[in-house]
């Protein structure tokens, strides 16, 4: 089978801005994916930016001819790179220009027009230079699989079965699918009224065989608008929806091997984590006491990452008895509350910017980690977590509410603490239940331990959703034409721009 994968953040992401960030394991989904179909002999080619002005990895050799387009009469050129991915036999093409825009929500997670805008112009170049790329290369494919940003160029004409990856329905594809296509000189069907107009992605849905999502709650806990209501319905009618939750680089985020820990530990034997609970304790300045919970806190860069719930909760958390380490990522902004909380209560509460306190140390040291996002569709913080053998506290959305089990005391099962309400006083009493288990060190070895051996490797999660591959899509030769299912509303569009 011949698949092109594209994407627009293969390369490029720096864990070092915020490495707590779902954004940090799009890149790995996509390559371990495209690695492990390479492996089972699958003709795989990924097609990806390299942000400028960075330089190309060394496995990489420049084009000798660049590629180039035409969007509103205006030509562009982008110089192409080609080489391998990784240690697998997958080839991978980038083209070097601006990275994706980041597309910021306000207070009710709505996209900031200015980012939609910006958002929708990138997408077009990138889609243009794609289209002309794929034509000048004559590559062929029987499945496009289209990871991110990239979901909007569903609606251009690939002669091939396409999948969709939605990672974040919040912020992805969220411009009018008629602007888009007009920038690519594609054809729209119609002139919708603009509190009507379809978002690219929830018209791309409509054109893919195959939906994937990072979680359940990525498709049910939408928070609801005119537009986001109209992308719920389009997911319900769906027929083939899955959800394939990301997967743990074990060589990465593991106490077994992560470097610069106090000591090493693993889920058959605990014992080392108790020297990282005291080394953290020392680097925040904390009391070193033995015999109170101690809870970690990472602020996100992103409004919806439940900073806001932190601060209003800090202060009745502590209150409680709880030490509390807050750190802060690498260009977040200093809150005055929080700073003020730590310098009266040094003992109890520490706040950290990220270059003092790497996330493998916070995570191997505390007791617990707190993560009271209002929505996360990847609930990367919460498996982070569960690696280092910190049970999450979250809130239930998206794939927080996946990856978290409510821990029963009856039935001593689940790992973890969940709360529903958008409510810091939710966050609250959900700390204060935790606690309540904390005085009992053997369920909470159990919870730790159990999380521990819980977690898949990004092998296992690529080999599900090859196997989705397998469920929906026609076993065609390499070499033999799919016919994409008809759309009786919707005809094929040519290739004029190609």
């Amino acid at each position: 089978m011949n698949v092109i994968h594209i994407a627009p953040e293969l390369t490029g992401y720096s864990p070092d801005l915020d490495d707590a960030s779902s954004r940090a394991d799009l890149p790995t989904t996509v390559a371990k994916l495209a690695g492990s179909q390479s492996d089972q002999r699958h003709d795989v080619t990924v097609i990806s930016v390299l942000p400028t002005p960075m330089q190309p990895p060394f496995q990489l050799a420049r084009r000798l001819t660049p590629a180039r387009c035409t969007i509103h009469d205006q030509e562009l050129e982008f110089a192409v790179y080609e080489g391998s991915l990784g240690h697998s036999h997958a080839r991978v093409l980038l083209l070097s220009m601006d990275p994706r825009p980041e597309v910021h929500l306000d207070d009710h997670l709505v996209a900031l027009p200015k980012d939609v805008e910006r958002q929708r112009d990138w997408t077009t170049r990138f889609a243009c230079a794609v289209l002309d790329l794929v034509d000048w290369m004559g590559l062929d494919a029987d499945l496009v699989h289209l990871h991110g940003e990239a979901a909007a160029m569903a609606l251009c004409p690939f002669d091939a079965q396409k999948v969709v990856s939605i990672y974040d329905p919040q912020r992805e594809a969220v411009f009018d699918a008629a602007s888009f296509l007009e920038a690519l000189n594609l054809p729209v069907l119609e002139q919708p009224t603009a509190s009507q107009a379809p978002t690219a992605a929830q018209r791309a849905l409509k054109r893919a065989t195959l939906v994937l999502l990072p979680s359940h709650g990525s498709r049910f806990q939408l928070k609801l608008t005119r537009r986001r209501m109209a992308l719920k319905a389009a997911l319900a009618e769906h027929p083939s929806v899955h959800a394939v939750l990301g997967g743990i680089d074990h060589g990465v985020w593991s106490p077994e091997t992560a470097p610069g820990l106090a000591q090493k530990f693993s889920a058959d034997d605990l014992s080392g984590k108790k020297d990282c609970r005291h080394r953290l304790q020392s680097l925040a300045g904390l009391a070193p006491r033995d015999d109170v919970m101690l809870a970690a806190a990472d602020l996100g860069q992103r409004p919806d990452d439940g900073a806001d719930h932190i601060e209003a909760a800090a202060q009745a958390i502590i209150d409680r008895d709880v030490q509390l380490i807050i750190r802060r990522p690498k260009g977040a902004p200093s809150t005055a509350e929080l700073d003020a909380l730590a310098a009266e209560y040094p003992e109890r509460i520490s706040i950290m910017d990220a270059d003092r306190l790497d996330l493998q140390t916070m995570l191997a040291g505390s007791d617990a980690v707190l993560s009271p996002a209002h929505w996360a569709p990847w609930g990367r913080i919460a498996m982070l977590a569960m690696a280092f053998g910190a049970v999450p506290i979250v809130r239930s959305t998206g794939g927080l509410d996946d990856l978290v089990v409510d821990w029963d005391s009856h039935t001593r099962t689940g790992g973890g603490f969940k709360y529903r309400a958008e409510d810091p006083m939710e966050l609250v009493g959900t700390v204060l239940r935790a606690v309540q288990v904390f005085g009992d060190k053997a369920d909470w070895a159990l919870m730790a331990k159990r999380n521990m051996r819980a977690l898949d490797d990004w092998a296992l999660t690529a080999s599900r959703i090859e196997e989705f591959y397998h469920e929906v899509l026609p076993q065609k030769s390499q070499h033999e034409h799919i016919d994409e299912p008809g759309q009786p509303d919707e005809p094929e569009f040519s290739t004029s721009n190609a």
